[in-house]
């Protein structure tokens, strides 16, 4: 499908829609994705080590996206696919909020394991099914552009409503257990509709690319192709090593805002949501263009080398004396939107089944099957962690007191530089140096700084000017 044919009318308007859905999508993502879901596995009893096993979920449950990929090839209809995967992830989470109402209280934690991984099913059905269809639906040359500024639209909603969330869910725990289970319950379910809206809005879409008829046979012999591809390998190092340093992270940070720092639920959302979300809106603005611009490869590079020390500084935090260590955090947190857009775009390249190009989709299926390898490894290792040193385990790393927390940041920190080892050897010839792109966001950021540091003058001068104009100069009458 070539670029030209994205000017009409009807393309314009799918593409709108495709952009406004993910409103309603980050709506969901924002309670589901949150504290909500943290707070509420508490109030079902869960201990530590099981927090490990919820970080493993996400991972184990990509084992579908392979099947996925084979009914793809196959030639059947991935938009429908898509919507019926969709709708069971969303909706997962009504039966999820129902669990503490309908079931015995010694089910509690074995049923909502149950519903959370139908709802990890569903999101492994419809993720690869999404993504085929949009690399054959985004015009390449404004891919860039349109990933970044579709996920700065969601980013509001998780900018705008964890707060008030995280507010809500601290005057119901005041409140006791069953208020705060109520609380929980309800936004859970409330998420899982909103977020249906999302994938029904995908309805008037058209998906008018089928793979051509050499990519639907001997699927189960090229799906070793991409295992012969020195350059995807070496990015699947990366990217498999990077999700394993990252995986425990989304369930034992929210552990240890609550645990260690002792903050309250709206103190943690603005820690690990609301300033990371700021972050990452500013900085994707930027990022975007510049993949377009520069490459994939020099992005990321540069977002990798700037995450490493991402983790090992929470260690540095102590309850009462959190900003200086946060501030060294946030400043890392500016290289996740280059990671993140930047492997997006790497995934729509291979995923793509235009121009007689068959297979991308099996470069899909090897990624997130070997990603899911590492994810839920990267979970069980957490849980190891926890169960094995447990919450009252204490250490000492050079004066600074250590929990088990700590002990996974100091992992974390590891892997991330073991995951840039393996960027730096990731081959893209038409890509510029890395050190192009450096000088861009070199010169990006000073440009900014000069921006806020002589906004002042430029104010005074501006009133100075004004002034000037309505009352004329001394001696003139």
């Amino acid at each position: 499908m070539s670029d030209s044919s994205t000017s009409s009318p009807s393309r314009a308007r799918s593409l709108r829609l495709v952009y406004f859905a993910w409103l309603f999508g980050g709506f969901w993502a924002a309670i589901a994705g949150g504290a909500t879901f943290n707070r509420f596995a508490r109030s079902l009893h869960a201990p530590d080590a099981a927090f490990g096993l919820l970080a493993a979920i996400p991972y184990l449950g990509a084992a579908v996206q392979l099947p996925v990929s084979f009914l793809i090839e196959r030639g059947s209809r991935r938009k429908l696919v898509f919507l019926i995967g969709g709708l069971l992830d969303r909706l997962a989470w009504v039966l999820i909020a129902a669990v503490p109402w309908v079931l015995p209280e010694r089910w509690w934690w074995p049923a909502f394991l149950a519903g959370y991984a139908l709802a990890v099913v569903g999101q492994n059905t419809d993720g690869p099914c999404w993504i085929s269809w949009m690399a054959d639906f985004l015009p390449q040359r404004i891919r860039g552009r349109f990933v970044s500024r579709r996920s700065r639209l969601g980013q509001i909603m998780l900018l705008l409503l964890p707060v008030p969330i995280g507010w809500l869910l601290d005057r119901a725990a005041l409140l006791g257990d069953w208020h705060l289970r109520l609380a929980a319950s309800g936004l859970l379910a409330l998420a899982g509709l909103v977020g249906s809206v999302d994938i029904l809005m995908h309805l008037p879409v058209p998906d008018n690319v089928r793979p051509p008829p050499t990519a639907i046979a001997h699927f189960g012999r090229r799906i070793l192709q991409p295992l012969r591809d020195r350059s995807f390998l070496r990015f699947l190092g990366f990217n498999s090593t990077l999700i394993f340093a990252v995986g425990f992270l989304g369930q034992y940070l929210w552990l240890f805002c609550f645990d260690v720092l002792h903050t309250t639920t709206v103190q943690a959302t603005l820690l690990l949501l609301i300033f990371p979300i700021g972050v990452s809106v500013v900085c994707t603005a930027f990022y975007g263009p510049l993949i377009d611009k520069l490459g994939r490869k020099p992005v990321m590079v540069i977002g990798a080398a700037l995450i490493i020390p991402g983790a090992i500084g929470w260690l540095f935090m102590t309850p009462g004396h959190w900003w200086p260590a946060y501030l060294c955090i946030l400043v890392s947190m500016t290289g996740w939107p280059a990671v993140e857009t930047g492997r997006f775009n790497v995934l729509l390249a291979m995923s793509e089944t235009r121009a007689g190009r068959g297979g991308g989709i099996t470069y899909l299926a090897v990624n997130s099957a070997v990603c899911a390898l590492s994810g839920a490894l990267s979970g069980l290792v957490g849980s190891f962690v926890a169960r094995t040193l447990g919450p009252a385990w204490r250490g000492d790393l050079l004066g600074l007191p250590l929990t088990y927390h700590g002990v996974l940041f100091l992992v974390s920190t590891l892997a991330r530089v073991a995951a840039l080892l393996w960027l730096l050897r990731f081959e893209e010839p038409r890509a510029h140096a890395t050190r192009e792109a450096i000088r861009h966001v070199a010169l990006a950021a000073f440009d900014n700084v000069q921006t806020v540091v002589t906004l002042p003058y430029r104010f005074l001068r501006r009133v100075g000017s004004a002034s000037f104009k309505i009352r004329p100069p001394w001696g003139r009458e």
